[in-house]
């Protein structure tokens, strides 16, 4: 059985309440191999010390996220008709809710206030709206990579580029290319949405790996990005982007890998 016992989500009333339709089924059954299990699952089943670390961690982020966003609970709707047997959508829906619970978790301790997670719709939105210093942001949630699938193709690279990239090893140029692609790729939502207010808005896009809460002791060497490697990175694609006034809206670039590696371009003025 897994490390974390039958009972182990009375503990943290927010991640049943808001993981569970993902998490409770599988971490209750005997696991036979790690195709079985969704992403969250194998890694709470790592370390059980390291894991309630992890729960902590996301549980008080869960709590801070139900009293200071409004609509928070959106992030989490789209788990309604996941089937729990179905490892591959499950770890691509769950890194995709992770992104978005870090990008409020960032923008809560980078104080940002009125922190709404939009509904989606078929009208044109973004993630989440916030204001800071005066001024009102859209925010563009995404992320780098995605879980390997023998159903589809994997996009924008496989993992091992991924971690070559984030580490610095002979791949700055991909590792760039596949950042600027997906900034590129989340800009032009973030872009309609600016267009179509009537109140000015400054835009940022939060890119992250989706394993902040999740990255365990077997894990965390692959993701142990080179400081220059990130900022340098987000340098180039901010000038690539600003180059030709494409991206007139765009303020900041923001890439999270974990929580003592968080790197912005250009950093937030105060």
């Amino acid at each position: 059985m897994s490390n974390l016992g039958a009972n182990w989500f009375n503990e943290y009333p927010l991640l049943k309440e808001y993981l569970g339709p993902v998490l409770e089924e599988p971490v209750k059954r005997v696991i036979h191999s790690s195709d079985e299990q969704n992403i969250l699952t194998a890694a709470l089943s790592d370390s059980w010390a390291e894991s309630k670390n992890n729960l902590r961690e996301l549980e008080e982020v869960l709590r801070l996220g139900k009293a200071k966003c409004q609509d928070f609970g959106c992030i989490f709707r789209r788990l309604r008709n996941l089937s729990v047997t179905s490892r591959y959508k499950a770890n691509e829906v769950i890194h995709d809710i992770i992104v978005e619970v870090e990008a409020f978790e960032y923008l809560h301790n980078h104080r940002f206030t009125e922190i709404t997670r939009l509904r989606e719709s078929p009208k044109c939105t973004v993630d989440f709206v916030a204001h800071r210093s005066g001024n009102t942001y859209a925010i563009e949630a995404t992320r780098l990579g995605i879980p390997q699938s023998p159903r589809k193709q994997v996009k924008p690279f496989l993992k091992d580029t991924l971690i070559k990239g984030l580490s610095g090893v002979n791949a700055h140029d991909p590792f760039v290319y596949s950042l600027s692609s997906k900034i590129e790729a989340e800009y032009a939502q973030l872009d309609r949405f600016c267009k179509a207010q009537r109140d000015g808005y400054s835009g940022i896009v939060i890119v992250s790996v989706g394993r902040r809460f999740f990255i365990s002791e077997r894990t965390r060497d692959e993701f142990n990005i080179l400081p220059n490697t990130a900022q340098n990175a987000l340098a180039e694609v901010w000038h690539k982007l600003k180059m030709n006034d494409s991206c007139l809206y765009l303020n900041h670039l923001i890439f999270i890998v974990r929580r003592d590696r968080i790197y912005a371009y250009p950093d937030l003025p105060g």
